[in-house]
Protein backbone atom coordinates (compact mmCIF):
# COMPACT_ATOMS: atom_id res chain seq x y z
CA UNK A 1 0.00 0.00 0.00
CA UNK A 2 1.32 3.53 -0.30
CA UNK A 3 -0.04 7.08 -1.14
CA UNK A 4 -0.95 8.02 -4.41
CA UNK A 5 -2.08 11.78 -5.74
CA UNK A 6 -5.25 11.68 -7.89
CA UNK A 7 -3.46 11.26 -11.33
CA UNK A 8 -1.50 8.32 -10.26
CA UNK A 9 -4.93 6.40 -8.80
CA UNK A 10 -6.03 6.63 -12.65
CA UNK A 11 -3.06 5.30 -13.79
CA UNK A 12 -1.84 2.83 -11.25
CA UNK A 13 -4.41 1.67 -9.15
CA UNK A 14 -6.34 -0.90 -10.22
CA UNK A 15 -9.96 0.53 -9.89
CA UNK A 16 -8.48 3.77 -10.77
CA UNK A 17 -7.89 2.55 -14.48
CA UNK A 18 -11.62 0.75 -14.53
CA UNK A 19 -13.11 3.99 -13.68
CA UNK A 20 -11.02 6.70 -15.00
CA UNK A 21 -13.09 7.53 -18.10
CA UNK A 22 -15.74 9.24 -15.35
CA UNK A 23 -12.71 11.67 -14.88
CA UNK A 24 -11.01 12.30 -18.41
CA UNK A 25 -10.49 15.76 -19.24
CA UNK A 26 -10.71 17.03 -15.81
CA UNK A 27 -8.06 19.22 -14.91
CA UNK A 28 -9.16 18.69 -10.64
CA UNK A 29 -10.62 15.42 -9.11
CA UNK A 30 -13.37 15.59 -6.20
CA UNK A 31 -12.18 14.60 -2.91
CA UNK A 32 -14.11 14.44 0.22
CA UNK A 33 -12.47 15.19 3.14
CA UNK A 34 -13.51 15.01 7.34
CA UNK A 35 -12.72 17.71 9.90
CA UNK A 36 -9.07 15.61 10.60
CA UNK A 37 -8.30 16.47 6.88
CA UNK A 38 -8.44 12.46 6.10
CA UNK A 39 -9.53 11.55 2.54
CA UNK A 40 -12.80 9.83 3.01
CA UNK A 41 -13.24 8.74 -0.75
CA UNK A 42 -12.32 10.21 -4.31
CA UNK A 43 -15.52 9.43 -6.13
CA UNK A 44 -16.86 8.16 -7.91
CA UNK A 45 -13.24 5.96 -8.16
CA UNK A 46 -12.37 4.35 -5.07
CA UNK A 47 -12.80 4.49 -1.08
CA UNK A 48 -9.65 5.48 1.40
CA UNK A 49 -8.28 2.23 2.72
CA UNK A 50 -8.69 4.05 6.23
CA UNK A 51 -12.30 4.61 6.58
CA UNK A 52 -13.73 2.58 3.26
CA UNK A 53 -12.79 -0.85 4.44
CA UNK A 54 -15.92 -2.76 6.30
CA UNK A 55 -15.32 -6.53 7.84
CA UNK A 56 -16.69 -8.52 10.24
CA UNK A 57 -16.25 -6.04 13.05
CA UNK A 58 -17.04 -3.18 11.68
CA UNK A 59 -20.01 -0.98 14.26
CA UNK A 60 -20.18 2.22 12.57
CA UNK A 61 -20.79 2.98 8.88
CA UNK A 62 -20.89 6.16 6.73
CA UNK A 63 -22.59 6.10 3.82
CA UNK A 64 -21.69 8.46 0.95
CA UNK A 65 -23.50 8.57 -2.17
CA UNK A 66 -22.11 11.16 -5.06
CA UNK A 67 -23.34 11.46 -8.95
CA UNK A 68 -25.35 13.60 -11.03
CA UNK A 69 -29.16 13.16 -10.24
CA UNK A 70 -29.86 13.93 -6.37
CA UNK A 71 -33.26 12.52 -6.55
CA UNK A 72 -31.94 9.21 -7.27
CA UNK A 73 -29.05 9.58 -4.42
CA UNK A 74 -31.23 10.60 -2.09
CA UNK A 75 -34.14 7.60 -3.10
CA UNK A 76 -30.55 4.97 -2.59
CA UNK A 77 -29.60 7.21 0.42
CA UNK A 78 -33.14 6.31 1.95
CA UNK A 79 -32.92 2.56 1.33
CA UNK A 80 -29.92 1.63 2.45
CA UNK A 81 -29.91 3.23 5.66
CA UNK A 82 -33.63 2.00 6.04
CA UNK A 83 -32.04 -1.61 5.14
CA UNK A 84 -29.24 -1.25 8.22
CA UNK A 85 -31.89 0.26 10.56
CA UNK A 86 -34.23 -2.75 9.73
CA UNK A 87 -31.29 -4.83 10.49
CA UNK A 88 -31.46 -3.35 14.09
CA UNK A 89 -28.74 -0.06 12.75
CA UNK A 90 -29.01 3.31 14.44
CA UNK A 91 -29.47 6.31 11.79
CA UNK A 92 -27.65 9.58 12.12
CA UNK A 93 -28.46 12.27 9.73
CA UNK A 94 -25.64 14.53 8.10
CA UNK A 95 -25.74 18.38 7.23
CA UNK A 96 -24.42 18.94 3.72
CA UNK A 97 -23.75 22.55 2.71
CA UNK A 98 -23.67 23.04 -0.94
CA UNK A 99 -21.52 25.66 -3.38
CA UNK A 100 -24.57 27.77 -3.39
CA UNK A 101 -24.93 28.09 0.71
CA UNK A 102 -28.03 25.22 0.35
CA UNK A 103 -28.11 22.87 3.16
CA UNK A 104 -30.04 19.70 3.02
CA UNK A 105 -30.27 17.17 5.81
CA UNK A 106 -29.91 13.59 4.37
CA UNK A 107 -31.08 10.70 4.61
CA UNK A 108 -34.96 12.26 3.94
CA UNK A 109 -37.06 10.09 6.62
CA UNK A 110 -40.17 11.71 6.27
CA UNK A 111 -43.19 9.60 5.80
CA UNK A 112 -44.32 10.83 2.00
CA UNK A 113 -48.15 11.88 1.48
CA UNK A 114 -50.63 9.97 -0.68
CA UNK A 115 -54.50 9.60 -1.44
CA UNK A 116 -56.92 6.86 -2.26
CA UNK A 117 -60.65 6.83 -2.57
CA UNK A 118 -62.65 3.38 -1.37
CA UNK A 119 -64.27 4.03 -4.88
CA UNK A 120 -61.45 3.04 -6.28
CA UNK A 121 -60.80 0.18 -3.51
CA UNK A 122 -64.18 -1.31 -4.51
CA UNK A 123 -63.35 -1.02 -8.45
CA UNK A 124 -60.22 -2.75 -8.43
CA UNK A 125 -60.70 -5.46 -5.95
CA UNK A 126 -64.38 -5.80 -6.18
CA UNK A 127 -65.12 -5.43 -2.32
CA UNK A 128 -66.66 -3.97 0.08
CA UNK A 129 -64.32 -2.99 2.95
CA UNK A 130 -65.91 -0.80 6.10
CA UNK A 131 -63.33 2.27 6.74
CA UNK A 132 -62.45 0.21 10.10
CA UNK A 133 -61.04 -2.37 7.59
CA UNK A 134 -59.59 -0.28 5.50
CA UNK A 135 -57.48 1.73 8.43
CA UNK A 136 -56.48 -2.01 9.61
CA UNK A 137 -54.70 -3.04 6.42
CA UNK A 138 -52.89 -0.07 5.63
CA UNK A 139 -51.32 0.00 9.17
CA UNK A 140 -51.11 -3.59 8.73
CA UNK A 141 -48.62 -2.46 5.44
CA UNK A 142 -47.03 0.01 7.47
CA UNK A 143 -49.40 3.48 6.09
CA UNK A 144 -50.24 5.83 8.81
CA UNK A 145 -53.85 7.24 7.69
CA UNK A 146 -53.63 11.43 8.52
CA UNK A 147 -56.91 12.40 7.14
CA UNK A 148 -60.34 10.77 5.80
CA UNK A 149 -63.00 12.88 4.04
CA UNK A 150 -66.30 11.79 2.26
CA UNK A 151 -66.17 12.25 -1.55
CA UNK A 152 -69.51 11.80 -2.35
CA UNK A 153 -73.14 11.03 -2.04
CA UNK A 154 -72.51 7.25 -2.02
CA UNK A 155 -70.37 7.68 0.75
CA UNK A 156 -67.00 7.01 -0.81
CA UNK A 157 -64.11 7.78 1.46
CA UNK A 158 -61.08 9.82 0.64
CA UNK A 159 -58.00 8.37 2.79
CA UNK A 160 -54.93 10.55 2.71
CA UNK A 161 -52.28 8.45 4.37
CA UNK A 162 -48.65 8.97 4.89
CA UNK A 163 -46.03 5.72 3.11
CA UNK A 164 -42.61 5.26 4.71
CA UNK A 165 -39.83 7.03 3.55
CA UNK A 166 -38.53 3.79 1.55
CA UNK A 167 -41.71 3.73 -0.27
CA UNK A 168 -40.71 5.06 -3.63
CA UNK A 169 -42.63 2.24 -6.19
CA UNK A 170 -45.98 4.42 -4.86
CA UNK A 171 -46.95 5.73 -8.40
CA UNK A 172 -50.47 5.85 -8.31
CA UNK A 173 -53.70 4.79 -6.05
CA UNK A 174 -53.63 1.39 -7.52
CA UNK A 175 -49.85 0.74 -5.39
CA UNK A 176 -51.26 1.27 -2.46
CA UNK A 177 -54.89 -0.61 -3.12
CA UNK A 178 -52.30 -3.44 -4.14
CA UNK A 179 -50.90 -3.08 -0.77
CA UNK A 180 -54.38 -3.77 0.82
CA UNK A 181 -55.15 -6.83 -1.22
CA UNK A 182 -52.11 -8.23 -0.13
CA UNK A 183 -53.15 -6.96 3.77
CA UNK A 184 -56.42 -8.54 2.99
CA UNK A 185 -54.95 -11.70 1.54
CA UNK A 186 -54.45 -12.82 -1.77
CA UNK A 187 -56.36 -16.24 -1.06
CA UNK A 188 -59.32 -14.79 0.69
CA UNK A 189 -60.71 -13.32 -2.25
CA UNK A 190 -63.76 -15.21 -3.67
CA UNK A 191 -62.96 -16.74 -7.27
CA UNK A 192 -65.11 -15.99 -10.19
CA UNK A 193 -65.05 -16.34 -13.58
CA UNK A 194 -64.26 -13.17 -15.36
CA UNK A 195 -67.45 -11.61 -17.54
CA UNK A 196 -65.44 -11.35 -20.99
CA UNK A 197 -65.36 -13.24 -24.26
CA UNK A 198 -62.11 -13.19 -26.09
CA UNK A 199 -59.93 -15.67 -28.16
CA UNK A 200 -56.58 -15.94 -27.06
CA UNK A 201 -53.89 -16.14 -29.94
CA UNK A 202 -50.48 -16.59 -30.53
CA UNK A 203 -48.41 -12.96 -30.82
CA UNK A 204 -45.93 -13.06 -33.25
Amino acid sequence: DCVMTGSQILEEHETGIEYKHLLEGKKMYPYFIDDAGEILSMPPVINSEKTGRVNESTSEIFIECSGFEKKILDELLVNLTTMFADMGGEIHSVKVTYADGTVDTTPDLSLRKRTLSSASIRKYLGLELSDKDVRKYLKKMMYEVSDTTTQDKRGSTLWTVKAPAFRFDLWHEVDIIDDIARAYGFNNFELTVPNISTIGGVLT
